[in-house]
């Protein structure tokens, strides 16, 4: 809406739309994308989100890989109306995980770790970085082995 009035019944809207090239080029990139996504704070957004720091009692442990296509989505068509669940990882120890199921058993263990270290590393397409060489060329070896899951994303999505 635009002060209180639905865009798609405003005619000065419609004729500025039809008319005037400029403003369409506005609106296409500063209105619509703020029309496509429901941008709003529902309180139930607040468990849904979850930012995983690694603790520092772990030893250092710094094994989150992320490259040239580190976002990994439960179902990319559902993604949009966050209907889906997805995983983003920031850093070596730092990770996102939206579900909008709440899990209060989560548990990010060693096994999640490394189902999402294949993940992350078939996904990506040209650049995998991690800062523990040792672990990327264990992931490495384990992709080529049956140790990797049938589909290894939903075995990812399981723990989220």
């Amino acid at each position: 809406t635009l002060n209180g009035v639905n865009i798609g019944n405003c005619d000065e809207i419609k004729v500025l739309i039809e008319t005037d090239k400029d403003f369409r080029l506005y609106f296409r990139n500063f209105i619509l994308p703020l029309l496509t996504f429901d941008l709003r704070v529902h309180e139930s957004d607040f468990q849904s989100w979850k930012v995983h720091h690694v603790s520092s009692d772990e030893n250092g442990w710094n094994n989150f890989l992320t490259g040239d296509n580190p976002l990994l989505f439960e179902d990319l068509a559902k993604m949009f109306g966050f209907k889906s669940k997805f995983i983003m990882p920031l850093s070596n120890n730092l990770l996102i995980t939206y579900s909008p199921s709440v899990n209060p058993d989560m548990d990010l263990s060693p096994l999640f770790t490394t189902y999402l270290a294949m993940a992350v590393y078939r996904q990506c397409e040209r650049y995998v970085v991690g800062t523990n060489r040792e672990y990327m060329s264990q992931v490495k070896e384990l992709m080529t082995s049956s140790a990797v899951p049938a589909d290894l994303r939903a075995e990812v999505f399981k723990y989220i």
